[in-house]
């Protein structure tokens, strides 16, 4: 059995608390570890919360929760810009150039 949950990045970096409703009726607390950053399309599993097993319906198997993750909309100011490079890991380091003369630059912008 799965379920779709969607969040806003900032609930996805600091960690997240949401009621899921089951097929049953009942309702589950969902709570992340706070520091865990949850990954665009990462599925987590709750164990004995999924379909009952055939035959036996006390016995129920694994509910897959798939995330999905809501970017922000408009771009960061410089300020914010600083304050997540000061709070973030360092991103990997930009590629090097081979022949910087026949190399050359482009910006890209929104579809």
């Amino acid at each position: 059995m799965s379920s779709v949950a969607c969040f806003c990045f900032f609930q996805s970096l600091t960690g997240l608390s949401f009621v899921l409703t089951h097929l049953d009726g009942r309702e589950i607390i969902i709570t992340t570890t706070p520091g865990k950053v949850i990954k665009p399309n990462e599925v987590m599993v709750l164990d004995g919360e999924g379909m009952p097993f055939l035959g036996n319906p006390f016995t129920k198997g694994k509910l897959f929760i798939l995330f999905t993750i809501e970017f922000p909309k408009k771009a960061f100011s410089q300020a914010q810009v600083q304050v997540l490079k000061s709070v973030l890991p360092p991103g990997p380091e930009p590629d090097t150039v081979e022949n910087e003369d026949e190399c050359q630059e482009a910006e890209l912008e929104g579809a």
